[in-house]
């Protein structure tokens, strides 16, 4: 793909995964069954939760804190919360073990894998190495793909404990070859190799091939949540963090947007050095709860619904619902390759105008997302059973209600990606909050009167709700009318 451009390769690669991951999610539906798929998707969003608790210490924020804080310590402290998070989730989940048939030693393993996988990964991003990480996350969903198809034509039960062995090991391979592409950054000299970084020599960073930084988260994410932070115990924390300031500190940062933000100038001065500045803990949790915080936010106004439908419907009601959902998900995420390449450039200040050039991708984001919900409403109920098996019927359904959250998701993503590049991530967690508020006060009603249709409208008027109130606080931040954000164009 070296003929494509970056943000072409970046949008190949996820859609790919996006391709693989769907794959996926219809080969556990049809070979595991509704109830399983359930009990999946609750594993998929803890851990989800547990990456975003991680990445308050660590995750998306590297990226953002690296260039204006070449300082050692913010890895090391990024490592430590991870561990403990590790640690710490690992002790709840297995206090409720009941409610997922886990083996107790798979628990530890799993978290500890994925945590410090994701944490390598985010070490890569903040080097610029965006194409590597989607590389990986093909890799990773193909593998997981190959592990279940393998082991279930072995014989291996058609149970949550072998899905989970499978994700087991195709994280600890992310984590040992995410590390391993680390390592060369501590030997390879003061500049970068296109290779690791996609830079050249005497390039600027925001003129390279990768560089960009993550909007996630997720994948950040979802059951494509996710997107995190993996350590490196071989390779020095402080040379590390030199290494990633030399490849990754903005050169052009004069005309930093909005430099009076409260968390965008917090002793970190635009400057054009690398000069160390000090950060110390609370500051970076402080950050990290407003950067990391959001998508928790997120994640949790997404995902409230799998664990309400658990606790009232059973699993195999949670595993049509988070099917449906994961569908509709599925062009969401294809749109957030663009949020990682503009976070990076408006945090970099090479956007020239920012407001206008994030509306014009948020438009793309809604075209995307609205084009491929409009494809799966289409799908008649009677295919989705003949491909899934009869315990899916109803899918359909569903897929009306939750389209218009999930492109109110796309397109409030994209805008988040504006103030999460301008260090103001106040905006972005009130408007999660919004949401997620929303959905804990009317899911249950709806559910009582709906059932599982309730919950889809639920999760629906929420994320309309949230975007509303982002877009209104654009505007005023940005001063454009809503001819202009309709349009894209610059204000005269």
């Amino acid at each position: 793909m070296a003929f494509a451009s970056p943000v072409a390769q970046s949008v190949l690669l996820r859609l790919l995964t996006a391709l693989l991951n769907l794959v996926l999610l219809g080969y556990t539906a049809r070979m595991l069954g509704p109830g399983v798929r359930g009990e999946i998707s609750l594993l998929i969003a803890t851990l989800g939760i547990a990456l975003h608790i991680a990445g308050m210490g660590g995750g998306s924020l590297l990226v953002y804190l690296l260039p204006r804080h070449p300082h050692g310590g913010i890895y090391r402290r990024a490592l430590l919360w991870t561990t403990a998070t590790a640690v710490g989730v690992a002790l709840v989940a297995l206090l409720v073990q009941a409610n997922l048939p886990l083996h107790p030693a798979l628990w530890p393993a799993l978290l500890f894998a994925f945590l410090w996988g994701n944490l390598n990964r985010w070490m890569l991003v903040a080097r610029g190495a965006i194409l590597v990480d989607h590389r990986l996350n093909v890799g990773n969903s193909l593998l997981q793909l190959v592990l279940l198809a393998g082991l279930l034509y072995g014989g291996a039960p058609t149970n949550l404990m072998t899905f989970g062995w499978v994700l087991l090991v195709s994280w600890a391979l992310i984590a040992l070859w995410s590390g391993l592409l680390l390592l060369p950054t501590r030997r390879s000299g003061p500049t970068c190799s296109t290779e690791m970084g996609g830079t050249n020599r005497g390039e600027r960073p925001s003129q390279t091939s990768d560089a960009a930084s993550p909007g996630e988260r997720p994948n950040q994410a979802s059951d494509a949540a996710s997107r995190g932070e993996q350590s490196n115990p071989t390779c020095d924390a402080a040379s590390l963090g030199e290494r990633l300031c030399q490849t990754s500190v903005v050169e052009n940062r004069g005309n930093q947007p909005n430099q009076t933000s409260d968390a965008a100038n917090r002793g970190d001065q635009p400057n054009q050095t690398s000069d160390v500045v000090p950060l110390g803990w609370g500051q970076q949790l402080r950050l990290g709860f407003y950067a990391q915080g959001t998508d928790l936010i997120l994640l949790l106004g997404n995902r409230l619904a799998y664990y309400l439908l658990a606790a009232t419907l059973g699993s195999s009601v949670l595993g049509r619902y988070a099917l449906a959902q994961a569908l509709a998900e599925a062009f969401w995420s294809m749109s957030r390759s663009i949020n990682v390449w503009l976070a990076g450039r408006i945090s970099r200040s090479t956007e020239q105008d920012p407001a206008t050039s994030t509306m014009r991708w948020c438009r793309y984001a809604v075209w995307n997302s609205g084009i491929g919900c409009a494809l799966l409403i289409a799908v008649p109920d009677e295919l989705w059973v003949r491909l899934l098996g009869d315990g899916f019927r109803g899918l359909s359904g569903l897929l009306p209600w939750l389209a218009p959250g999930m492109i109110a998701l796309a397109y409030q993503g994209t805008l988040m990606q504006y103030y999460a590049g301008t260090g103001q991530f106040r905006r972005n967690a009130t408007s999660a909050g919004m949401a997620l508020l929303s959905v804990a006060l009317s899911a249950p009603l709806l559910l009582y009167f709906m059932g599982d249709t309730g919950v889809a409208l639920a999760q629906s008027l929420s994320l309309i709700l949230s975007a509303a109130f982002i877009t209104r606080r654009f505007q005023r931040d940005t001063r454009l009318s809503l001819g202009q954000m309709l349009t894209g164009q610059s204000p005269v």
